[in-house]
C-alpha cells in the first residue's frame, strides 16, 4: 500500500476517525459514510485485483450481448440481472445471513488486511476472471459469480456490523494485542 492511499488502509483510518468522539458530526457523517462505501468495496474482489488491468477495467466482456468492463460486471451487471433492486437483494441477503453478533463483540483495525487478502485470494483462483480467451460470460461463469457475490456481500454486511459495533462500544483494538 504506497504511501497509505490503498482501499485497506482508508477503512482502518476512517474507522479511527469514526471512533473519535471529539470530532465534528459533519466528519463523523463522512467517515461513516466512507467506511460503509469501502467496506463494501473491498469485498468485491476486483477492487483489490491487478494493478496492470486496473482492477478489471481495462479487461472487456460480453455479457448477454453487452460490452462491458469486467470491474462493471462484478459491481452491477450481474446483481442488476438477477435482481429487481437493491432492497430486494438485501432482503434476500439477510434471510440467508444470520446476522447475531456477540454482545462483547470487537474488531481490530488490522482486520482490514485480512479483508484484502480474503479478496486476493479470490482474485488468484479462477472465479473472477473468465476463462482466458473466453470473454463471453458464460452461464456457468455468471452462475457461480452470483454465488460469490451473494456470499462476498453479505459477508461485507456481517462485518460492517461487527465493526461499527465495536467502534459504537468502544471495543476496537488499534494494535491488536488481544482477541
Amino acid at each position: 500500500c504506497h504511501e497509505g492511499r490503498c482501499i485497506t488502509e482508508k477503512i482502518k483510518y476512517f474507522a479511527s476517525r469514526l471512533d473519535m468522539e471529539a470530532l465534528a458530526n459533519s466528519e463523523r457523517k463522512k467517515a461513516f459514510n466512507w467506511l460503509c462505501h469501502l467496506t463494501g468495496d473491498i469485498h468485491q474482489p476486483l477492487h483489490s485485483g491487478f494493478a496492470d488491468d486496473r482492477g478489471g477495467n481495462s479487461v472487456t466482456v460480453n455479457y448477454h450481448g453487452t460490452e462491458m468492463p469486467l470491474h462493471t460486471l462484478w459491481d452491477e451487471g450481474i446483481i442488476r440481472r438477477h435482481h429487481k433492486d437493491w432492497k430486494q437483494l438485501s432482503q434476500q441477503l439477510i434471510q440467508q445471513q444470520e446476522l447475531s453478533l456477540p454482545e462483547n463483540s470487537s474488531w481490530c483495525l488490522n482486520e482490514a488486511n485480512d479483508w484484502t487478502n480474503d479478496s486476493h485470494q479470490i482474485i488468484l483462483g479462477d472465479r473472477v476472471y473468465p476463462a482466458q480467451g473466453k470473454y463471453k460470460i458464460s452461464r456457468k461463469f455468471e452462475r457461480q459469480a452470483e454465488q460469490l457475490i451473494q456470499t462476498r456481500l453479505g459477508l461485507a454486511g456481517s462485518r460492517l456490523a461487527r465493526m461499527l459495533s465495536a467502534i459504537r462500544t468502544g471495543k476496537v483494538d488499534p494494535t491488536c494485542t488481544q482477541n
